[in-house]
């Protein structure tokens, strides 16, 4: 009935206006609906238009005039409909796919408006209101991964303090600390004081979980600085205190180095020492063995001279007359020399404390002509770790345990160049491991407790394996100190 009066409306259209072309009876019934809708009577245009609609079902300027008066009429899943049905239709007329999209919103299904958002910003990635709708539909729908980048992406083409800081607070709260971190960094300057502020505020709290204390330190000083009294104000007190209980730990740790670099430096001293009286022993013995040898000659030569004149009075001697001879003196053993391994260790330990880079290359000469033992690349792990170079140290002294794995004096040594190149949790894994291995070696076990009484260890484990170490090794050297530093923990 309603496509009857429709043709009835058009007929008598035709016959009033002087029997015009359709093309302009087409443009005057569009026009009339925009009129009716400009007028604010969508529902008469939506007539107007669905009569056109039955004689034109493909006509893009219908369909469009037809998702706007229904879109007016607040009529949204229909306005919603057409717009879908013109974006499919007219792919190239991007806006079809937002103005779909806001009218999915709008009717309530968000899923599709997320789908139609998505494909209008595929088209047009520069829309950054579009890219804050898709936001503001993905938070809606509990998918706040996709909800940070797009707030991210929106505030990248128009930059939006207020929208950055929400999508690092929204980071933050489940759990990316990435994304939360470079949000509050890139806020610390804006000019918006109370968007600073919450900034430097979310940045201090993310470094206090890290335990980045150098940057907790100076985001204090930045927030009391930029904004007084907000330290008290916004209750970091708990923050304060770890940060002052850090610099403690930090200092007593700084103190703990300095002193094991002055004994460093005081054993290296006495080694120097040492190695220059072996060197004059060994000298001493070299001019002693000389004087020997010349001794030797000089004995050889006058026993020959001897054994001469023997022989002319045995000449002389009535025939069958025995002649006693005293069989000569053993010539004493001389002094062992140590061997050329020895000799060229000894010489690189002399020029250690005062070349240690030529002490390396000597000692590197040394393995390279053969003479790769334990020892040499102990002493060659010793001379990096003078130079301060740790991670070779620690591949030498390792290489030195490899070859003598039994040698306690190496395994310490390996496990102490660790101490310098690795974290304490590393350090008390790798003691853990070996310890496995030697379960009933007390400087395994003394070096884990100190180990695990460092800052960042395990002080409750600590003391437990002081307790073994006490009673393991009760006569040994370093039970009095180990006593004293068990009572410390």
């Amino acid at each position: 009935m309603r496509s009857f009066k429709g043709a009835i409306f058009l007929i008598l259209s035709l016959v009033i206006t002087g029997c015009s072309s359709p093309e302009d009876e087409l443009a005057h019934q569009l026009n009339l609906a925009n009129k009716n809708l400009d007028h604010g009577s969508p529902e008469q245009a939506i007539k107007i238009l669905e009569e056109l609609k039955i004689y034109h079902p493909h006509h893009p300027e219908i369909l469009e005039n037809l998702a706007f008066a229904f879109t007016a009429a607040e009529e949204f899943q229909t306005a919603a409909f057409y717009f879908s049905q013109l974006a499919e239709k007219y792919p190239k007329k991007i806006e079809y796919y937002k103005f779909s999209a806001q009218s999915w919103e709008k009717a309530g299904d968000l899923n599709s408006a997320i789908k139609l958002f998505e494909a209008y910003l595929l088209r047009d990635p520069r829309d950054w209101m579009a890219w804050r709708n898709l936001a503001d539909l993905y938070l809606n729908t509990r998918q706040t991964s996709k909800a940070i980048r797009a707030y991210a992406n929106s505030s990248q083409l128009r930059f939006d303090p207020e929208l950055s800081l929400k999508a690092a607070l929204l980071a933050n709260s489940t759990g990316n600390l990435r994304d939360a971190e470079k949000g509050f960094f890139s806020l610390l300057q804006v000019a918006d004081p109370v968007v600073a502020k919450r900034a430097h505020l979310g940045l201090l709290v993310i470094k206090h979980k890290r335990r980045q204390w150098d940057a907790v330190e100076g985001l204090l000083e930045m927030l009391d600085k930029n904004f007084p009294g907000a330290v008290e104000a916004e209750g970091l007190s708990r923050v304060q205190r770890d940060l002052e209980i850090w610099k403690q730990a930090f200092l007593r740790e700084q103190k703990r180095k300095k002193e094991a670099e002055e004994r460093h430096k005081l054993l290296m001293e006495k080694q120097r020492e040492r190695a220059l009286q072996l060197a004059a022993i060994r000298e001493a013995a070299k001019r002693k063995a000389e004087e020997a040898a010349v001794a030797e000659e000089a004995e050889a030569a006058a026993e020959g001279a001897a054994m001469e004149e023997v022989a002319a009075v045995g000449e002389e001697a009535a025939p069958g007359q025995d002649i006693e001879e005293e069989p000569p003196p053993l010539p004493e053993k001389p002094p062992e020399e140590p061997s050329p391994e020895q000799q060229a260790l000894e010489k690189a330990r002399m020029i250690l404390a005062s070349n240690p880079t030529q002490a390396v290359a000597q000692i590197w000469g040394i393995i390279n002509r053969g003479m790769d033992s334990a020892e040499a690349f102990r002493e060659l792990s010793l001379a990096y770790s003078h130079l301060g170079q740790f991670t070779a140290s620690e591949m030498t002294a390792l290489e030195a345990l490899r070859r003598q794995p039994g040698n306690n004096r190496l395994l310490l040594g390996y496990l102490k160049t660790l101490q310098r190149n690795k974290s304490v949790s590393q350090v008390i894994g790798e003691i853990r491991k070996y310890r496995s291995k030697y379960p009933q070696n007390p400087d395994l076990l003394l070096m884990l407790a100190r180990t695990c009484a460092r800052p960042g260890g395990e002080p409750s484990a600590a003391r437990n394996y002081y307790r073994q170490f006490i009673s393991m090794a009760p006569n040994h050297p370093e039970i009095d100190r180990a006593r004293r530093e068990a009572s410390e923990i």
